[in-house]
């Protein structure tokens, strides 16, 4: 169904992925664990992050390759990160901290509107209309860290999260 309106609306459908420039700092693509809950301390709260949104934006490569495995782009695919959002992350906070922490928040994080607006860009745009992958760092176009784009890091994502699927599905 979804590719008759494809055809008949002239328009390719866009899948976006909110990534995070924190994609690049793992030092290596792991896979080990993938899918299990690890228990952490708050100093690994970074480090987890940025593993998490490597293996999104691995997984946006991924995507694109198998949804466009010719030279035709039947589906747009875009990773972005917004940049530092004031989403009231901090509101778990101890109370005493959070004063300081709303006023960080409002001077140096982007607010959610105005941090959203690659994801409309990227939804709407005529500009990136036909484009298989694409990445935006807040609204400037960037190359995605080679750990997130190398087919074979794609590959073994995609084959651990049929693993994962199947164990879900199985139980």
């Amino acid at each position: 169904e979804l590719e008759i309106f494809n055809r008949l609306s002239g328009q390719v459908p866009r899948i976006i992925f909110v990534s995070s420039e924190s994609h690049r700092n793992p030092r290596t693509f792991d896979l080990e664990g993938f899918g299990e809950y690890r228990e952490f301390k708050i100093g690994k709260v970074m480090e987890l992050y940025g593993h998490y949104k490597l293996l999104m934006t691995t997984f946006a490569n991924e995507l694109s390759r198998r949804l466009n495995p010719g030279n035709v782009t039947d589906y747009s695919v875009f990773a972005l990160c917004p940049g530092p959002v004031n989403s009231n992350i901090a509101r778990e906070a101890p109370k005493i901290f959070q004063p300081l922490l709303k006023l960080t928040f409002s001077i140096f994080f982007r607010s959610p509107k105005r941090a959203c607006e690659p994801v409309i860009y990227l939804a709407a745009s005529g500009d990136v209309e036909g484009k298989a992958i694409d990445y935006l760092f807040l609204m400037s176009r960037k190359e995605m860290d080679e750990k997130a784009t190398d087919p074979a890091n794609g590959k073994t994502l995609w084959g651990g999260s049929e693993k994962l699927k199947g164990k879900i599905l199985d139980t």
